[in-house]
């Protein structure tokens, strides 16, 4: 990283998602870096309409996977779907891969501060409905085409 002398040490971050429960969108997701124990992950970054932010680790192996699933549930995804797109948590870590199928996508997170702790915890909230399989990617811009389409290839 380079340096940045006109930012005089501010950071591109917003403010931090008060305690509480919050719906969001998620803005940013990247392959994070890994774990103490060496397993892949995946940062996620949510923000509320007023630019407030929360990160969100979601490991995609080890004991602490079970967040990549919670993650997907809260999007509404469901394992029938993600299997039928052939979809592995490895994926995540795939920038492209983890833009179309996170990026832009709402959910609802819960916030919270344990008082032994100088850091935020966020967990991701089940979705109220899942989705259906025509909307699985709702930040892709692709459409599908209808049954006639001419396909040039």
């Amino acid at each position: 990283m380079g340096w940045d002398i006109d930012n005089e040490g501010n950071s591109n971050r917003g403010e931090p998602l008060p305690v509480g429960v919050h719906d969001v969108e998620i803005i940013k997701a990247v392959k994070g870096k890994d774990t103490k124990a060496g397993d892949r992950q995946v940062l996620v970054v949510f923000s509320d309409d007023e630019g407030r932010e929360a990160a969100y680790f979601a490991p995609i192996e080890g004991p602490a996977r079970f967040k990549a699933a919670q993650l997907m549930k809260g999007l509404g995804y469901t394992t029938a779907m993600i299997e039928e797109a052939r979809f592995q948590p490895d994926h995540l870590t795939i920038e492209a891969v983890a833009k179309q199928w996170l990026v832009g996508n709402r959910c609802r997170i819960e916030v919270t501060k344990k008082p032994d702790r100088d850091f935020l915890d966020v967990r991701v909230l089940p979705a109220a409905t899942p989705r259906t399989s025509q909307s699985a990617c709702a930040s892709s811009k692709a459409r599908p085409l209808p049954a006639d389409a001419d396909v040039p290839f």
